[in-house]
């Protein structure tokens, strides 16, 4: 999957609870940072592959060095407990700083976002249950999975898009974000 569709799919994913009234979202600045946060984190299981999108870049470059000498693409980065353990690796940052904890759900669903995504391409997500079990996942019936870069993952690529767009458009709305709403009123 290319990283323009793990991003429009886990933005999808992670404005969910913000899009209703779950989770608030006070003002702009808290919009532009969960919309920041589910880009890298939607990207970074692909830190195991140092020619992907994000790897390429400063400082990312750096952890994707460090990385791919111990784990092959979709490897450990790609497993179900990734999610998890990213997740729980951050929480000593939010410690530190609580008025950033809106951002441990976006971690949690951007990174899961990027699983599900590659869970629906040809190729699935090979020992996603390790040490459970060594079988490869899809989340797609075989008729729907795709290769990455054709134009079935374009068209997945327009609905997320749609879907993100729509529920920007609702976290505006339902959270009354100053400065904002006036243009949609």
């Amino acid at each position: 999957m290319t990283y323009r569709t793990h991003v429009a799919l886990s933005l999808s994913l992670t404005l969910i609870p913000f899009s209703t009234t779950i989770l608030p979202v006070e003002d702009t600045l808290q919009l532009a940072l969960i919309i920041i946060t589910t880009y890298i984190f939607s990207l970074s299981p692909d830190f195991d592959e140092p020619n992907s999108y994000l790897s390429k870049r400063f400082p990312w470059i750096i952890i994707s060095s460090v990385i791919s000498i111990f784990t092959t693409h979709r490897g450990v980065t790609h497993r179900f407990l990734a999610p998890f353990i990213v997740t729980i690796a951050t929480l000593p940052f939010f410690v530190y700083y609580p008025e950033y904890s809106f951002l441990i759900p976006v971690i949690f669903l951007a990174y899961l976002g990027h699983l599900i995504g590659d869970g629906f391409t040809i190729g699935g997500l090979r020992r996603f249950y390790y040490p459970f079990s060594k079988s490869t996942k899809w989340f797609l019936p075989k008729i729907l999975r795709f290769k990455t870069g054709s134009i079935t993952e374009n068209f997945y690529l327009f609905i997320f898009s749609i879907l993100s767009i729509f529920q920007l458009y609702f976290v505006i709305i339902n959270n009354s974000i100053a400065g904002i709403t006036q243009y949609f009123s």
